[in-house]
């Protein structure tokens, strides 16, 4: 079951826009649409506005489609980058919820997980290299660069070694993380990091391409805000956190207000939610009369 994260908080910044943003001529954007946590939310609030759903996984749009049947609600299966090939105009509200969902972490068969037994996969989009032809066709220098720059693992060099000298074959995420419990020599029951868990990070941030995604997105979405129009981001790790909070930092104040330190989920939340513990948000507005 997919919890969205932060979602109280999320209501708290879009309900003071609800008494001057209604109608069929206002747009709003859920770039994650995952399974529709924040959809609903533009929903109770913007009942009459044009919603549009984004979601380059086609089993997220497949549900999406048999659980929403909303006039006003455009579904997009495409990467939230290519939002200006869909949308008209200004943007009242935009949200994006970075990385993984719950759904795609819970099933086996997606292979993002290292916790489950499956292919080892990592697609969002179902097409394109998989997490297993990345490892296949990269060499142990990329793979060491990957492992380092995406999953900020220190051994990532000798990682990527023990990968390529593997003499078997790599088809399962249980394959991959076993090779690295026993290259490192550890169990990772005595650790509360899973020692798969960064090298799980980097493959699947560059199978999706996930960075390269954030970066040119924002400056184009925070761009196309309507005037009191918000653009919400809500990261997991220290690599997107980095990219949002430049580019929100980078906004002329005479135009924009923005938050000067992330929101992080509260102590109970993150108890209801264990998941939601790294979630960090990030929110910039559009001055009314910029």
């Amino acid at each position: 079951m997919h919890i969205p994260v932060l979602s109280e908080e999320i209501r708290s910044l879009l309900a003071p826009l609800a008494p001057e943003i209604q109608g069929p001529s206002f747009s709003f954007m859920d770039g994650t649409f995952g399974r529709g946590g924040h959809t609903d939310i533009f929903l109770q609030y913007f009942p009459y506005a044009k919603i549009w759903a984004f979601d380059r996984d086609p089993e997220a749009m497949i549900w999406g489609k048999t659980q929403h049947r909303y006039k006003n609600l455009y579904w997009v299966g495409d990467c939230f980058s290519r939002f200006e090939h869909y949308i008209p105009g200004k943007i009242s509200g935009i949200v994006l919820d970075l990385g993984v969902s719950s759904p795609q972490l819970d099933q086996p068969e997606r292979g993002f997980s290292f916790r489950y037994s499956g292919p080892l996969d990592m697609r969002m989009s179902q097409s394109g290299l998989s997490a297993k032809d990345l490892i296949k066709n990269a060499s142990e220098k990329e793979l060491s660069h990957i492992f380092w720059t995406y999953g900020q693992e220190r051994r990532a060099h000798y990682l990527a070694r023990v990968i390529k000298n593997h003499k078997g074959s790599l088809e399962t995420t249980t394959d991959l993380a076993q090779l690295l419990c026993h290259a490192l020599g550890i169990r990772h029951k005595t650790f509360s990091l899973h020692p798969a868990t960064r090298v799980f990070q980097a493959l699947r941030i560059v199978v999706n391409q996930e960075l390269e995604e954030v970066y040119k997105t924002l400056p184009r979405a925070i761009e196309a805000l309507a005037p009191l129009g918000i653009l919400i981001v809500i990261s997991f790790h220290s690599l997107e956190d980095g990219i949002v909070k430049r580019a929100i930092q980078a906004c002329p104040k005479e135009y924009y207000r923005y938050c000067k330190k992330p929101i992080v989920p509260s102590a109970l939340e993150v108890k209801k939610n264990p998941r939601a513990r790294s979630a960090k948000l990030r929110w910039v507005q559009r001055c009314e009369t910029s």
